[in-house]
């Protein structure tokens, strides 16, 4: 019996047998280069023999002849004309906050129209008959579901190059037949525009989801993607919270703001929560996360669709899911910001995983005890929102109108108390307070007057700092306000106002005085409830006022 060894062939060899250049070639090293085209050229050997001995016969390679072009054909003309362009383009050393579409992000390799060099080779490529009638498609479809500021984008790239085309800068007339074409005209451009946006997003995509077309497998990409690390993010600092602290840390403020636990409960230590109770929240955002974390579970529809399957039977509604079912995205799920996305996101995958109860209204979620709490998608969805970004700051108000006789005063003042200022605090239901409504539950227009009522006065803030000395002058904490009303009848909530008032820094050891000025001012001329909300917030320092006030400007109402 012979037993034979198996040599395992060298890294060299295989290379060498890959290429036809093995050892014995050399034999035939002339016919090999007989059949090379004229364009290839043997390597010069680098052995000082000059290519005679046996090793350099052995090794055989070719490399291309680089083939020169004519001087000045198109291929160089286009490289001029883009170096021309190129230099010509203004320095802007300022850096520009305005939002980019990706269109500008990235080049639009889809486009139909190519290069000039393309199009100067195929000068028989049809053009558009302008004058046939516009007949709305799909892209117009996809143009009225994208959000408000990417169709103003879109509208203006559309005008920029519909004057670029036809000279025109006035707007057209719908009315006027003779501007009907180049209306026509000027939808066929957008329309191309929309194309070009949804093909750029399409290439940014990294997933694409089943009913999905081009600009929404990008949006959803972007959101799916976020979604499990914001709940991640959140678990890691609950889990902080699973040994004792000494201090109240943003997320245990943010949960205690969502999952309320009244002092001495059976779930509470000294009006904290237990760890048994932030576990439970914990493993049920470990599941909402993994649910997040798979792109199989999302799908999007259209809006019939999302009418005809949704539990209210809503087509406007954002998304929708059960019980271990499929995440359904509806159109206008697109409009929202990325932030109000990732949250519809996270609600659905809370609904994902079973907790289909206490469906209510966001603004009515913090009044929710805490076994409702623990079954409704929207407090955990707003725990990761809040806990990941800090709470959300209402936009700017527009300057107040002058106090006049139209109106009946009804002048508020309020002094807050916090008395135990700790590092990360977010203050809330506890210490020396005096609420709004303790004195006022109700704001009602004077007997047999239907007259608006307009709030006007002062608020003031004391945060004790005896424990606690105040930041520097200029790092005082920033103190906002927000004010919401609710309707009594549609019970349709709206109008923020945001007053940004400067902190009055005294002294150390003395509180940091908060008054907002008589120019604060809100008007409401419906019955209803109003919300006023007030919070400092700094890297040291989270305090939040929360009171609500009914107001009546109608006296014959009943509310």
């Amino acid at each position: 019996m012979s037993l034979t060894l198996a040599k395992k062939p060298s890294l060299d060899n295989v290379c060498k047998q890959k290429y036809g250049i093995i050892r014995g070639a050399s034999k035939h090293h002339q016919s090999i280069l007989n059949t090379l085209p004229a364009s290839v050229t043997q390597r010069k050997p680098g052995c000082p023999c000059g290519g005679g001995c046996p090793r350099c016969k052995n090794n055989l390679a070719v490399r291309p002849k680089l083939k020169i072009n004519e001087p000045g054909d198109t291929y160089e003309q286009e490289v001029s004309r883009i170096a021309e362009r190129t230099i010509r383009m203004p320095d802007n050393t300022a850096v520009s906050d305005k939002r980019l579409l990706a269109h500008e992000l990235v080049p639009v390799v889809q486009q139909r129209n190519g290069t000039a060099i393309q199009r100067e080779k195929d000068p028989k490529e049809p053009e558009i008959d302008e004058t046939r009638s516009y007949s709305p498609g799909k892209m117009a479809e996809r143009y009225r579901e994208l959000p408000p500021t990417d169709r103003a984008e879109i509208d203006k790239e559309a005008n920029r190059i519909f004057t670029e085309q036809t000279g025109i800068t006035r707007k057209l007339d719908p009315e006027d037949p003779a501007d009907s074409p180049l209306i026509g005209k000027w939808l066929r451009i957008r329309d191309t525009v929309v194309a070009n946006y949804h093909s750029s997003l399409e290439f940014l995509a990294l997933r694409r989801y089943p009913g999905c077309w081009a600009g929404q497998n990008f949006y959803l990409d972007l959101a799916q993607s976020r979604a499990p690390r914001w709940v991640y993010h959140t678990i890691r600092d609950l889990e902080d919270l699973l040994r004792p602290q000494e201090t109240i840390t943003i997320a245990e403020s943010t949960l205690n703001r969502f999952f309320k636990h009244p002092a001495g409960a059976k779930g509470a230590i000294g009006g904290r929560h237990k760890p048994e109770l932030i576990q439970k929240i914990i493993d049920r955002l470990r599941k909402m996360a993994k649910a997040l974390d798979n792109p199989k579970l999302f799908r999007c529809v259209s809006r019939k669709k999302c009418g005809e399957e949704n539990a209210d039977k809503d087509p406007n509604a954002f998304a929708y899911a059960g019980a271990g079912t499929i995440i359904s995205i509806c159109p206008t799920f697109f409009n929202q910001s990325l932030t109000e996305q990732i949250s519809t996101l996270i609600h659905e995958s809370a609904h994902h995983i079973g907790l289909m109860k206490n469906v209510i209204a966001r603004d009515a979620v913090i009044k929710l005890s805490l076994s409702q709490a623990l079954t409704n998608a929207e407090s955990y969805a707003l725990l990761v929102i809040e806990n990941f970004e800090g709470p959300p700051l209402p936009p700017s108000p527009e300057p107040p109108a002058p106090l006049t006789e139209k109106w009946s005063l009804a002048y508020m003042s309020s002094e807050v108390y916090f008395s135990e200022p700790v590092k990360g605090l977010f203050y809330e239901g506890k210490g020396r307070r005096k609420y709004l409504s303790d004195t006022n539950p109700i704001f009602a227009a004077p007997l047999f007057e239907n007259k608006p009522i307009r709030f006007a006065g002062q608020i003031r803030f004391y945060v004790d700092t005896e424990d606690m000395p105040l930041p520097p002058t200029e790092a005082i904490p920033k103190t906002s306000v927000q004010i919401l009303f609710t309707d009594e009848k549609d019970l349709t909530s709206g109008r923020y106002v945001h007053n940004d008032p400067k902190p009055e820094y005294r002294e150390p050891g003395l509180p940091l005085l908060v008054s907002f000025s008589p120019d604060f001012d809100f008007t409401e001329t419906k019955n209803g409830k109003l919300r006023f909300t007030f919070w400092l917030s700094g890297m040291d320092l989270y305090a939040l006022y929360d009171d609500t006030v009914y107001v009546k400007p109608n006296s014959k109402s009943e509310f």
